[in-house]
């Protein structure tokens, strides 16, 4: 009877890891499903659309300026170090 109930032991915690395992990607599962509906629901399209834009398009001048300024700082450093 001992060598049985050394050998359920791991079997139980495993099984009980994996039970937990699966309740916590369920939960996941639905608060990201709710979480699409409150976002992509039609009264929040024009919000939506208008933060796309806000920050994709209106960010496109700072975006570039960091990238020419990072470009030229790491051709001076390619340069000296050469």
């Amino acid at each position: 009877m001992d060598k049985q109930t050394s050998f359920i032991s791991p079997v139980t915690s495993l099984g009980g890891f994996v039970v937990r395992w699966v309740n916590e990607l369920g939960a996941m599962v639905l608060f990201l499903l709710r979480a699409f509906v409150m976002i992509f629901h039609p009264k929040q399209f024009p919000s939506i659309i208008q933060q796309v834009y806000y920050i994709g398009a209106r960010s496109a001048m700072i975006v570039t300026f960091v990238g020419l300024f990072t470009g030229m700082v790491m051709g001076l450093q390619l340069f000296i170090h050469s």
